[in-house]
């Protein structure tokens, strides 16, 4: 592992949490992507944690994240499907327009529902607090403990 890639360890991980209130809000607000750039920093974020910090420490934030990812995973998922069947790719011009539309209306109103249960703004502030606390832990360890205690969880894995 780089000391170098782990002396930005804290960083990284305070920029990630920091930009998680935004993107829930985008994703609610059903912003072009903001589902898919939910999910890909939602998964980011539980990497570095999981690679960086104590595992109890850590044990709370990762579940709040993972949470958060898996909440928005089946809503992007129609809401991709909806997209495939509004623009007939992917073998859906084998079903019959007025099906199709009908069908990606039904997807396109349960993605609407579903984009507005994304966790609301106070349950990612605190999502954010759990996992600022363990990145300020980080800042007190040297890059090198950090590198070292890295390499082996990787190894392990």
């Amino acid at each position: 592992m780089n000391p170098a890639h782990a002396a930005a360890a804290p960083a990284r991980l305070r920029a990630l949490a920091e930009a998680l209130p935004a993107l829930a809000a985008a994703a609610r607000k059903r912003e072009p992507e903001a589902l898919h750039d939910l999910r890909v920093h939602c998964r980011r974020l539980e990497v570095e944690l999981r690679l960086w910090c104590r595992p109890r420490v850590v044990a709370s934030a990762r579940r709040g994240v993972r949470r958060l990812r898996r909440a928005a995973g089946p809503v992007r998922e129609q809401e991709v499907l909806a997209r495939m069947l509004r623009e007939a790719r992917a073998g859906a011009r084998a079903i019959a327009p007025t099906t199709r539309g009908h069908w990606a209306g039904e997807l396109e109103r349960t993605v609407e529902r579903a984009s507005a249960r994304i966790s609301g703004p106070r349950a990612v502030a605190r999502l954010v607090r759990a996992v600022l606390e363990p990145a300020a832990g980080l800042d007190a360890e040297s890059a090198a403990s950090r590198a070292t205690r890295a390499r082996e969880r990787l190894q392990k894995w």
